[in-house]
């Protein structure tokens, strides 16, 4: 709970957000503070320390879609903006170098980690396994992405142990009883996290914001992708300087704002994919590599928004059950870059669209199994080990395009909320 001190009132919230503009200095309560409010007077029962006001901190620009028509297309828009907040700072200008201060261990320490835990819950969650293929690659850290609700005893650690709480909101009750554990294990514990002064932050007590700005639609967007980018920023802060991989990382980062705003600019027809989409039964997704992840953060984005079934396998779990799913006009969704798993890709959308399979293809090349494909939406090229940041914005603004397309409640669908504060 947030107590915010205005100039004739007293204002109560569970998150910071609302009391911005209207109150000027915030309290938080932790766990087991108890607050008697009255309009003249404030008395608090605190089991740590006294109840402290400050400055209400934060970046809370007004809810406002400006020329767009809700606030979640606006936010897909942000995604370049964000991006380079997210990195500026953090990556040389000569692109040698990239380091993620804000974590209470040295790039050192954190080297000689005996394992990193990342916990985290939906669209987080996703951003995590991306985290754990980045860190993975560059590095010799040990580490491993847990949902949170599920982050088993056994894995939580010793001493030599860093859990990081990946969160938007920074609220998760689920994500800060794991880091809770965690800490009681006698681990190191930190946070990636988009809002300043959260409940997780504040627990955590070190670690990197995201610095994405205020996300208002339920369906996150800018935030994932930050998400992504701070974790593939920990990634190379982990990673040895001689490392063959690094320098070339760290150049399209850099770049990666520019091409996203390119993107963004042109024209890109769903319309015409929508129509495919929008009287079916269920949507599969399918993706190999680090695009597996964001075939399952993109069919959470299409069935939190548009409340259709959508299912989301790696392409090499298609013939052990999702299969079964494909019948004449069955829209299936197939990532596939140009990179390494392209082949066995490719191979799947034959075997899918022999099924009767509307396949819509997102690539950044040109391939003769586009002939195959009902619909193509095409990426600039990137780096290979970089095409999840440019894969999702397209799949974003698809199940954005659907759900208007089917009258949903873009901003606020159904039994949703911002920051799921209860178990």
């Amino acid at each position: 709970l947030v107590i915010g001190r205005c100039e004739n009132c007293v204002s109560i919230s569970s998150d910071p957000m609302p009391l911005y503009g209207s109150c000027s200095e915030v309290a938080y309560l932790d766990d087991g503070d108890i607050a008697y409010v009255s309009q003249q007077k404030i008395d608090v029962i605190s089991e740590s320390a006294e109840l402290t006001f400050a400055p209400h901190q934060g970046d809370y620009s007004p809810e406002d879609p400006g020329v767009f028509a809700h606030m979640m297309l606006k936010e897909i828009h942000d995604q370049p903006t964000a991006f380079q907040n997210a990195i500026a700072g953090r990556v040389s200008a000569d692109g040698a170098n990239a380091m993620l201060s804000g974590f209470q261990l040295g790039s050192e320490e954190l080297r000689k980690l005996d394992r990193i835990n990342l916990v985290a819950c939906g669209t987080a969650f996703f951003a995590a396994k991306l985290g754990v293929r980045y860190i993975r690659r560059l590095s010799n850290v040990p580490v491993e992405a847990y949902l949170s609700s599920e982050f088993p005893v056994e894995s939580v650690g010793g001493k030599n142990t860093l859990t990081i709480a990946v969160t938007q909101s920074g609220e998760t009750k689920d994500t800060l009883d794991a880091l809770t554990r965690a800490k009681v294990a006698g681990g190191h514990i930190s946070s990636i996290c988009n809002v300043i002064d959260s409940t997780i932050a504040r627990f955590a007590g070190n670690g990197a914001y995201l610095y994405a700005g205020p996300e208002y639609s339920v369906a996150s967007t800018k935030a994932f992708t930050n998400m992504s980018a701070v974790l593939m920023l920990l990634a190379l802060t982990l990673s040895e300087t001689d490392n063959r991989e690094r320098a070339r990382v760290i150049r399209g980062l850099r770049e990666m704002p520019q091409r996203m705003s390119s993107y963004l600019h042109s024209e890109i027809d769903f319309e015409s994919i929508v129509d495919l989409l929008v009287d079916s039964k269920t949507v599969l997704f399918i993706g190999r590599g680090p695009n597996s992840h964001i075939a399952s953060e993109a069919a959470l984005k299409m069935m939190e928004i548009t409340y259709l079934p959508c299912i989301a396998y790696p392409g090499g779990e298609l013939k052990h059950g999702p299969i079964a799913l494909i019948e004449e006009g069955t829209p299936v969704i197939a990532i596939a870059p140009d990179d390494s798993h392209y082949p066995k890709m490719e191979a799947n959308i034959r075997e899918c669209a022999s099924r009767g399979a509307n396949v819509i293809l997102l690539t950044n090349k040109e391939t003769p199994v586009e002939d195959y494909c009902a619909k193509v939406i095409r990426t600039p090229f990137t780096d290979p080990f970089l095409s999840p940041f440019m894969s999702i914005m397209p799949l974003h603004l698809l199940a954005y395009h659907l759900a208007v397309r089917l009258e949903r409640n873009v901003d606020r669908p159904r039994n949703l909320a911002k920051s799921v504060t209860v178990v």
